[in-house]
């Protein structure tokens, strides 16, 4: 059984990633997540053999981008995600609008507006499109509103540890997104990719002062969800 709290996110880099490496798709221990549903334990990590293929293609896909801009990710960095997917177009939308810098929310809004407006899906749309236009379920954690969402997506993107740490590829590539309040009552986003080493990313969240916690903090882990072995636990499981 996967431990249940992990905060520097040691446990996806031990036991977590695993279980994702030795049992397909449909063989792996369910956990129960925020919802309070079963959920399959994902691959939220790139391979060895991975890298140079998504390297290759994000290097591609920024052919045309000035050498100031490059300049400011180190030599390791890579867009780590689904090319089709928001993840990748929020990171992307970071790195054009210049990483070790501050970016407002409206501001990434316009842009990511165009980064994803140039990337097509399967069936050759826009996934601006799917993103902007989804609608959550009632019963859903997910923001409602588009503004919402690309904040919620940023904050996805800074979990390292517990059992859905979906910022785990960016650490991989030595990056992190830092998240701090704006001075027009929204939000600040900023792309890091300059880290020497893995055990340096933390990204950092400032929730602002009329939070109820008041105070910049780093992020090193959350760990809401547990793995479960038996369904019949679910009653007994609930974080």
């Amino acid at each position: 059984m996967v431990k249940k709290k992990d905060r520097k996110g040691n446990g996806y880099n031990t036991e977590l990633k695993d279980i994702v490496e030795k049992y397909p798709v449909g063989k792996r221990k369910p956990f129960l997540n925020r919802r309070g549903e079963l959920a399959e334990p994902r691959k939220l990590h790139l391979r060895p053999e991975e890298f140079e293929a998504y390297r290759s293609r994000w290097e591609k896909s920024v052919a045309h981008i000035s050498a100031d801009i490059r300049s400011r990710v180190g030599p390791v960095f890579f867009n780590p995600y689904r090319q089709a997917g928001p993840y990748y177009g929020g990171v992307q939308t970071l790195f054009f609008l210049g990483a070790g810098e501050w970016h407002s929310d409206r501001d990434v809004r316009q842009e990511i507006e165009k980064v994803m407006m140039g990337i097509m899906d399967s069936k050759k749309n826009p996934v601006w499109f799917k993103f902007a236009h989804r609608v959550a379920r009632s019963e859903s954690l997910m923001a409602k509103d588009l503004r919402g969402r690309i904040h919620q997506n940023f904050r996805v993107l800074q979990r390292l540890g517990g059992m859905t740490p979906y910022g785990y590829k960016l650490k991989q590539v030595l990056a992190c997104i830092d998240i701090r309040p704006g001075l027009d009552g929204g939000w600040e986003y900023r792309l890091r990719a300059d880290f020497g080493d893995e055990s340096e990313v933390i990204p950092i969240y400032d929730p602002g002062e009329g939070s109820k916690r008041g105070r910049r903090r780093r992020v090193e882990g959350v760990a809401r969800d547990v793995v479960i072995k038996d369904v019949s636990q679910v009653g007994e499981n609930v974080v």
